[in-house]
């Protein structure tokens, strides 16, 4: 089973919170080749600024967790999928269309791309994404 990921799934993994266990099961899963995970490039960028924010701005995290954890991130097998230049302006359409910020439509773009389910803890995504994919929620996850 071949699933996209965002950045909200990554954090919830690395970073104690709500359904922590759930995105921790569904990187279990990963690393026992149960599950495949696709992602735009971006998600790297992503989580290293969540990961900023976390440890300098609102100091949930220690700077040397957040590097840390962002290193293992960073060597995680995840498929990285680019976009080529007519599949970013359909998602720049895609985006306005739906109202979604231009990084949450390049995650629906990857799963479209690759055909797997996007999972997300982003209800604002799932709730303006419902009817163009197939997104879910962290929480449901498990096998």
């Amino acid at each position: 089973m071949s699933f996209t990921i965002d950045a909200s799934v990554v954090i919830k993994a690395a970073v104690e919170e709500e359904d922590t266990d759930k995105a921790v099961g569904l990187f279990d899963d990963f690393g026992e080749g149960i599950v495949d995970l696709n992602a735009p490039v971006m998600l790297t960028y992503e989580v290293g600024n969540v990961l900023y924010r976390m440890a300098a701005k609102i100091h949930a995290v220690s700077m040397e967790y957040a590097a840390n954890a962002y290193g293992k991130i960073l060597d995680l097998p995840i498929r990285y999928v680019s976009l080529e230049d007519h599949e970013l302006v359909d998602t720049l359409r895609l985006s306005i269309s739906l109202g979604l910020s231009f990084y949450d439509a390049c995650y629906l773009a990857v799963s479209r791309k690759t055909k797997s389910k996007l999972v997300t803890a982003d209800e604002e995504l799932i709730r303006r994404a419902k009817d163009t994919a197939e997104v879910l929620h962290i929480k449901t996850y498990g096998l």
